[in-house]
């Protein structure tokens, strides 16, 4: 996220999902309101050299559950890799994320 909008790079290509940061936040505060949450610390690992902590988080509201680990640097705080499955239940049913994040030369789509 930079000035106040969100960018996703998925497969080479920077898209604009149109949502800002404020409704990004709004939405995780109701999120704590309506459901169940735990974040639990794992071990420490390393991640492309990068010595990381390893965190499991699940999360479960009205709308889905979500079960997700979670690698953060241990020398920046920025967050390295994460895997995360979820059920929305229904027609929409389960899926699986897989992302790393890197860091070097970033810059916002113009």
């Amino acid at each position: 996220m930079t000035q106040g909008k969100k960018y996703i790079r998925a497969n080479g290509k920077w898209m604009d999902p149109r949502v800002t940061t404020a409704e990004v936040l709004d939405q995780e505060k109701e999120n704590e309101k309506s459901g169940k949450s735990s974040c639990q610390f794992v071990r420490s690992e390393s991640v492309n050299g990068d010595s990381a902590s390893l965190y499991h988080m699940q999360r479960e509201t009205e709308n889905f559950k979500e079960d997700s680990q979670i690698w953060i640097s241990k020398s920046t705080g920025l967050p390295l890799r994460e895997e995360q499955d979820m059920d929305y239940g229904g027609a929409i049913g389960k899926r699986h994320n897989s992302g790393r994040f890197e860091y070097g030369n970033v810059q916002p789509p113009m």
